[in-house]
């Protein structure tokens, strides 16, 4: 029963953050979830990335679109996620060219 309620919860706080038009907030609304977590088995990747972005690339304040563009066709979350990480990040790229790299939606032919 627990487990029905919390991903009933998890469905309705992702359908919020993605109505509310913010790329996520300074806050987690997760609490004590990570993207690792078995109760997210059936959330689809792209999703995963989304609202978890701000969690592990630390760049809460990245516009819906770019965040779209970042996690859109992802296959894994977790991975795409790091990508951009270390290319925002430690490479210094600006955030288009970081969503450029990582990003698996748009892949050139």
């Amino acid at each position: 029963m627990f487990q029905h309620i919390r991903r009933f919860f998890l469905f309705v706080l992702i359908s919020l953050v993605l109505a509310s038009r913010t790329a996520l907030c300074a806050e987690s609304p997760k609490g004590n979830i990570s993207i690792d977590d078995k109760s997210l088995k059936d959330v689809p990747e792209p999703i995963k990335c989304y609202s978890f972005l701000g969690d592990i690339t630390g760049d809460k304040e990245m516009p819906v679109g770019l965040a779209v563009q970042l996690c859109a066709g992802t296959k894994n979350a977790k991975t795409t996620l790091f990508c951009y990480k270390m290319a925002f990040g430690a490479l210094e790229l600006n955030r288009g060219l970081a969503i450029e790299l990582c990003g698996e939606g748009r892949k050139l032919q």
